[in-house]
């Protein structure tokens, strides 16, 4: 379903996102284990947002896509809006304003975000210290963390891993 949303907007013909859809749920029904579940789900969806929030017709596309590039390769350390700003070729108050304009949230909403998909995925594939997938995620303090991971996701790091192996 979702596959037919994220081409609903793009020139694929209807057989095209249904072989993809079926080639999806065949995947996932011949996974015997919640970890592989879990890695292809990741795939799709990590493929699927590729296409779904690309940048195309963006007017700041450029500047744009250069700021995602920095993001993607620096999110697990702390990052300021100057050093992104700089990395897209724009200033840091003009790339705060157009990225807000062209994203639909701040930069920091958007960094938050994102680490927290990155640690969810961690916290269900990995047994790492719940400290540990914080820190690797760009996360300075553990309690933050948590504040965060729960304003996203309405669940602790903790009750959100417990929940995902309770599915497996």
């Amino acid at each position: 379903m979702l596959l037919s949303r994220a081409a609903a907007d793009t020139d694929a013909k209807d057989d095209t996102i249904l072989d993809a859809s079926s080639r999806c749920l065949k995947k996932i029904d011949e996974s015997s284990k919640f970890e592989e579940i879990v890695e292809i789900l990741t795939v799709i969806t990590e493929n699927m947002s590729g296409k779904i929030f690309s940048f195309h017709g963006v007017r700041h596309f450029s500047a744009l896509r250069k700021a995602e590039r920095y993001i993607w390769e620096n999110y697990t350390r702390k990052i300021s809006l100057k050093e992104i700003a700089l990395a897209s070729g724009l200033s840091a108050p003009y790339f705060s304003t157009i990225f807000k304009e062209e994203m639909g949230e701040n930069l920091s909403n958007y960094l938050n975000r994102l680490r927290v998909e990155k640690a969810a995925s961690m916290l269900l594939a990995t047994d790492i210290p719940i400290s540990e997938v914080a820190s690797a995620c760009g996360f300075e303090d553990q309690s933050w963390f948590s504040k965060i991971f729960r304003n996203n996701t309405g669940l602790t790091p903790g009750k959100y891993r417990e929940q995902g192996n309770m599915l497996s």
